[in-house]
């Protein structure tokens, strides 16, 4: 997907591609913390106060195993893909880009969120939670505490990087986020021709 900031791609269309919006989510981190609470759906708002009753564990960057079978728990009835091998090398980098949230009850990790991010925003990569034990409020603490983590990091921008499953978009949209389109650009004809095309379309303007 292009940068949300650039839009302009009637370019891609008269060289032959195809291009297909994406949309995301992006939360601004520097309001006060009582301001984001305020903004979220009534539905968030209870799953937050219901997670604090419950005094979950919180902690960073520990249990990557617990994170990885979370993870792959909460997608495996999807048809969202993960790719294995930049999730590891995301679990082996260091802490100046990334981190994860794991929450535990009773010492047993129950929900997780992965996050990277650099000076000025921060994704979310992947999360989920142990469906066994129905407690879908632990994933929401997770993730709310990501975002209480950013903000304390001074990353101004929170992206929740794809919202285009429905049952997630409304997730993601219970957040007080704003709604963000972006595109997507795919090769009708292969990937040569089609910049041979643009190259030359490009030149004669």
């Amino acid at each position: 997907v292009f940068p949300w900031e650039i839009n302009d791609m009637q370019p891609f269309v008269w060289a032959g591609f195809q291009v297909e919006p994406k949309y995301s989510y992006w939360l601004s981190t520097g309001s006060d913390i009582e301001v984001l609470f305020k903004n979220m759906s009534p539905e968030r708002k209870k799953n937050i106060r219901g997670a604090e009753a419950l005094g979950y564990e919180l902690s960073f960057n520990n249990q990557p195993d617990a994170l990885r079978s979370l993870i792959d728990d909460s997608l495996k009835d999807t048809s969202i893909h993960f790719d294995s091998d930049h999730f590891e090398g995301m679990l082996h980098g260091d802490d100046s880009w990334r981190f994860w949230t794991i929450v535990s009850r009773n010492g047993v990790a129950l929900a997780t969120t992965l996050i990277v991010f650099d000076r000025n925003r921060a994704w979310y990569v992947a999360g989920g939670y142990d469906h066994k034990a129905g407690d879908a409020l632990a994933g929401t603490w997770a993730l709310w505490n990501a975002i209480l983590e950013v903000k304390k990091r001074g990353i101004a921008n929170f992206d929740f990087n794809g919202s285009s499953v429905e049952s997630i978009e409304k997730y993601f949209r219970g957040f007080g986020a704003d709604l963000k389109p972006g595109f997507r650009v795919v090769s009708r004809q292969g990937v040569i021709g089609t910049l041979k095309n643009l190259k030359n379309k490009l030149k004669n303007k």
